[in-house]
């Protein structure tokens, strides 16, 4: 029998179109499971600035692997951007040990990732070395730029090439395994629909016999989101009912465009109001590029049906961070706000996971190389800093996680202009969540009772403070920078540049 710690809720509170945190009371569920296959195929479904709220309109994805699968409710990335976000789930490290955290130098991107080093040891490199036939089919890591080389352990190669922001859909180049295309405007040339069909190839020619791991990763619905010309005008996406909420409409939390932003940090207080009709016009567009990404889905999980290896492979769906979309007058993402760092994250394994489930408990990306090592069988390459997902979903984990690091590093003020965020670590817990800013500053949010983060408890002088709330705060600034109770400290080696707050 698995143990599965599962809430009440029905399946698709997952995608309500609120994203506070509640407090929930799990039961658990039973479910026979078959034995687990020795090498099962792997699939990696990796959507591009993907809030949880954002899977309403995305039937494939709620029939084929919500229902037939389970969804984390509490799924969070540790670095709430691209390219650290990814460098994460390839090696299944945080920030911290691969000292990646930008997008770009000084203090990330693909070129300071090879430069370490770090792609000779990832999870395609430890899959290839057991037999796997691998394949990343889109983006890699920001700013690869090589329209001839393949990084290691990967069998098959269709990388985008130095994407901007302005030819993620249209008008870009992708480097299949050493050979470089370059792709127009024309309705055929929209990049997931070609992705999709290199995924689709990539199963139905790998060997029958043959496992193999498809790391499939669209460029949207990153902004600007482009739609399908299929889905131009898809009505699923006009309303907060099929698509989550809209910001401006009927239904935004209080923290859209939120009214008193006295009590957060000065980069935050210092944010104009927000046009609320260009804020829901940009939703429903990234809602409606999210259709062909719920297409892909239904090519991939057809392509794995139809070549007999569905039943034997584990497919994942999230994506590589959230996004804020005018919650406390923000647009962007890196910040440590609820919209930024949650993810959707769902996991279908047949015959080991029960069909509709919900788990509440902390799952991370961090977790996803070690899943997807422990389930194949294989030995990583470096230490893993996550935990196998399966062995919390199988009742194996003696124990579980209540809390986790949050960590992101900004170059100093000026050089991000309007997307600048203060470096920071954070910890969060099943209710508060702490912030230490290297501005000094710091945030407290007690997600009980504040759900949508309006009243920072730490805004005034400490002595302001009442004193629950400065034990509390002096508690998760121990766990962060001191260690508590004989563990180390979360955020250990500190990000670069960094200053926390005093003791």
């Amino acid at each position: 029998m698995s143990r599965f710690r599962m809430t009440a809720l029905a399946v698709l509170a997952i995608v309500t179109t609120q994203l506070a945190i509640s407090p929930v009371v799990a039961r658990p569920l039973g479910v026979e499971t078959a034995a687990r296959p020795a090498r099962p195929n792997i699939v990696l479904i990796l959507s591009d600035d993907q809030r949880v709220d954002m899977m309403g309109a995305m039937p494939t994805v709620r029939s084929r692997l919500i229902d037939r699968g389970v969804s984390f409710s509490n799924a969070y990335v540790v670095d709430p951007l691209c390219c650290p976000s990814r460098a994460t789930i390839l090696r299944g490290q945080y920030s911290h040990t691969t000292r990646i955290y930008g997008i770009s130098r000084p203090y990330g991107g693909a070129g300071l990732f090879k430069e370490r080093g770090l792609e000779r040891s990832t999870i395609a490199t430890w899959l290839q070395g057991a037999g796997y036939r691998t394949a990343l089919i889109g983006k890699y890591l920001n700013g690869y730029d090589s329209t001839s080389s393949v990084e290691p352990g990967w069998s098959v190669w269709n990388a985008l090439v130095d994407t901007t922001e302005q030819d993620q859909y249209y008008g870009y180049r992708l480097n299949t395994n050493g050979h470089t295309t370059s792709f127009g405007s024309a309705p055929e040339d929209y990049s997931t629909d070609v992705l999709a069909a290199r995924a689709d190839d990539f199963i139905r020619t790998t060997p029958a016999k043959k496992p193999l791991f498809l790391y499939f990763a669209p460029t949207a619905p990153h902004l600007p989101a482009e739609p399908a010309p299929r889905h131009l005008d898809d009505p699923r996406c006009s309303d907060a009912a099929n698509s989550g909420y809209v910001p401006g409409q009927t239904g935004s939390p209080p923290s859209f465009n939120e009214a008193d932003l006295g009590d957060k940090p000065g980069w935050v207080g210092r944010k104009d109001l927000l046009d609320a009709a260009a804020q829901s016009a940009t939703w429903i567009q990234i809602c409606r590029t999210l259709l062909a990404v719920d297409d892909a889905v239904r090519t991939i999980v057809t392509a794995l049906a139809d070549t007999g290896r569905i039943n034997d492979t584990l497919i994942v769906y999230t994506s590589d961070n959230g996004l804020l979309r005018g919650e406390h007058r923000l647009i962007y993402k890196k910040a440590a706000y609820e919209e930024s760092i949650r993810v959707p994250m769902v996991i279908r394994y047949d015959g080991f996971t029960p069909h509709g489930a919900i788990e509440d408990r902390f799952a991370l990306n961090v977790d996803l190389a070690r899943t997807f090592v422990d389930a194949a069988g294989v030995e990583a390459g470096v230490h893993q800093q996550g935990r196998s997902l399966l062995r919390l979903l199988d009742g194996s984990a003696p124990d579980w996680r209540t809390q986790f690091l949050v960590e992101h590093a900004d170059p100093p003020a000026g050089a991000g202009g309007d997307r600048y965020v203060p470096t920071y670590c954070a910890i969060h817990g099943p209710r508060y969540v702490y912030v230490a800013l290297t501005t000094g500053e710091e945030e407290l949010y007690d997600l009980r009772t504040d759900p949508y983060q309006l009243q920072n408890l730490l805004s005034g002088p400490p002595g302001t403070w009442p004193p629950n709330i400065s034990s509390r705060r002096d508690d998760l600034y121990a766990r962060l920078f001191l260690g508590a109770k004989g563990a180390k400290p979360l955020c250990h080696p500190l990000p670069p540049d960094y200053s926390p707050p005093p003791a």
